[in-house]
């Protein structure tokens, strides 16, 4: 195995697979695909492509990544450290 355990963790393999499967499948789906269509639409009808790409850049790098991602991400970590120190 790529950890060097011998066992392998059902349970910790689900919550990934449900993890990938609805964030970063369902979730950002609708966040570029519908979403993102709906806030940026002016800026596209106005200025085209060229001009929404920054500001779809700085709605996911800024508001999606820093509210979102990084608070994922802490809570998954402090989860996992309280489940192993178990």
């Amino acid at each position: 195995m790529i950890e060097g355990r011998d066992d392998f963790d059902y349970s910790r393999h689900a919550v990934f697979c449900a993890f990938g499967f609805t964030y970063l499948g369902a979730f950002q789906y609708w966040l570029y695909n519908i979403k993102f269509t709906q806030w940026c639409g002016s800026i596209t009808a106005r200025v085209g492509h060229i001009g929404t790409a920054p500001v779809k850049v700085a709605i996911d790098q800024l508001l999606q990544y820093v509210l979102g991602d990084a608070g994922i991400y802490i809570r998954g970590h402090e989860s996992c450290a309280v489940h192993e120190s178990i």
